[in-house]
């Protein structure tokens, strides 16, 4: 299962001509677990389409284990794991 740490919300755009509010949310961090990337690497997922219990889906069709939250995020945005799965129910 492909688990991301120090991971944070993010967009990542589609369309350099698109405004920030309307970039998809994608989650950035650091990669163990996946069958097409090294453990360790730095990625931007596709776009979160939903969660599934404590798992992260997103347009490609991957469901991330979420690690530990990056500090650095979880200081701007306390909470900020239950803020994302509440956001997706």
């Amino acid at each position: 299962m492909p688990k991301l740490e120090k991971w944070s919300v993010g967009a990542h755009p589609r369309d350099a001509w698109q405004p920030p509010e309307n970039q998809p949310p994608c989650l950035h961090g650091w990669l163990t677990g996946h069958p097409g990337h090294a453990d360790g690497n730095e990625v931007t997922t596709s776009p979160i389409v939903g969660v599934e219990g404590e798992l992260v889906i997103t347009e490609s069709g991957t469901r991330y284990e979420l690690g530990e939250v990056d500090p650095v995020y979880e200081a701007l945005f306390p909470g900020a794991r239950a803020r994302l799965f509440e956001s997706y129910k």
